[in-house]
């Protein structure tokens, strides 16, 4: 996806967009609550843990530890004439 000009910056490139599982330099951990299976760092970035999810054949399957994408959302105002931004992943 290319990102507006906005956000074309190094942080984005080589933070927001690593999802490699290799902790950065002096990146911390924290659970989130009522969100038992994911953790977010001090550098914005969110992690899944890893899990067992049962399928329908009544079996598990071992789900395993990744780094979520982020997705960026550019919303428009029309009444304002200009646009915002807005970062999310889906859990």
């Amino acid at each position: 996806m290319k990102l507006p000009p906005e956000f074309e910056d190094q942080y984005v490139k080589e933070v927001l967009y690593n999802t490699s599982l290799k902790n950065l330099p002096n990146e911390e951990w924290k659970p989130i609550e009522n969100y038992e299976n994911y953790m977010i760092s001090n550098y914005g970035r969110v992690k899944s843990l890893e899990r067992f999810v049962p399928l329908p054949s009544g079996k598990e399957w071992k789900m395993p530890e990744l780094i979520m994408k982020l997705i960026f959302v550019k919303h428009s105002n029309r009444y304002l004439q200009n646009y915002n931004y807005s970062v999310h992943c889906t859990l």
